[in-house]
């Protein structure tokens, strides 16, 4: 199996749907969004359940260009990319820049933790997970 990003996926479109695993091993993750670079700071302390601003600021699809890098679609609906989130003063306010591209992304994965007897969410570098097939 090759890593997420190897895999094209609709025109380089990649939907936060679908089960993505470790690539040293582990268990079977449900892939739950794309984070932004400058709203990972968002995500440093994640609890049982996302925050309103954890799920504002998560992406739900992506584009990425080899040249101009990634674009950012807030609901996996949406048909108008950002590439950055708009910033006053240290405070993340909204997505904007329609058509523009950041240089990066993460991911931000759920699954159920055996030892903890709970759903627990971690953060991924695409580089670091495989999308998962059943029949693989």
């Amino acid at each position: 199996m090759s890593n997420m990003l190897e895999k094209q996926h609709l025109n380089n479109t990649f939907l936060a749907k679908g089960k993505v695993i470790h690539t040293s091993g582990g268990p079977v993750m449900s892939l739950v969004g794309f984070i932004h670079p400058i709203a990972l700071g968002l995500f440093s302390q994640i609890d049982d359940i996302l925050t309103s601003d954890q799920n504002r600021f998560l992406a739900e699809k992506i584009i990425i260009d080899v040249d101009k890098k990634v674009g950012f679609y807030p609901k996996s609906s949406n048909d108008v990319f950002y590439g950055h989130i708009f910033n006053v003063n240290n405070k993340l306010e909204n997505w904007y820049n329609p058509g523009t591209y950041a240089t990066s992304f993460q991911c931000l994965v759920r699954y159920y933790d055996i030892v903890v007897g709970k759903y627990v969410y971690k953060i991924f570098s695409p580089l670091e997970l495989e999308m998962y097939h059943e029949n693989e």
